[in-house]
């Protein structure tokens, strides 16, 4: 009953919480609930927390409130979890793809090797491609990449509610 009870308050927790949405042209970023953030107002105060909510026309960090109409630029670390998952695609990919290309490679160079490549391939390229994968995914980046999204000046704006951002795009 415990473990029922944590579910459900766990997922109308996630359903209440508001995310920040900032929209160029059909480009769409997102800013979760409690995600670190730095703001910059036309004031060029800045303002540094985790994202809370919007709320009448504002911003809420943890202990700050900044009106829309005010923020100059957003900046943000990108999720770690998103880059780590496409290296990992990058990598399972490229590796998997290595191994099935010599494989192929070498059952039509010996043909008595050939009878034997179907089984090699369903073998060693899955495997290759795990393998490629968590090579790349954990290997460190050259640099942390920060986000900067300049409000109005290179067009992103943002999206007070999820309605009006899926109107726009019918």
């Amino acid at each position: 009953m415990k473990h029922l009870c944590l579910i459900i308050f766990a997922f109308f927790r996630l359903a209440w919480a508001q995310d920040l949405n900032l929209k160029k042209n059909n480009k769409t970023v997102t800013i979760f609930h409690n995600q670190p953030i730095e703001i910059i107002s036309e004031n060029n105060d800045l303002f540094k927390g985790r994202f809370q909510k919007v709320e009448n026309n504002s911003i809420i960090l943890e202990g700050s409130i900044i009106a829309i109409d005010q923020v100059k630029e957003i900046k943000f670390q990108p999720s770690r979890l998103n880059s780590t998952l496409k290296d990992f695609m990058k990598g399972g990919l490229t590796y998997g793809g290595l191994t099935l290309a010599s494989i192929l490679i070498i059952g039509v160079a010996n043909p008595s090797a050939g009878s034997e490549a179907p089984l090699a391939i369903m073998v060693f390229t899955p495997f290759s491609a795990l393998v490629g994968g968590t090579i790349y995914a954990i290997r460190q980046p050259k640099k942390d990449v920060e986000a900067s999204h300049k409000i109005d000046k290179d067009n992103w704006k943002i999206v007070t509610d999820i309605v009006s951002l899926k109107r726009k795009k019918k």
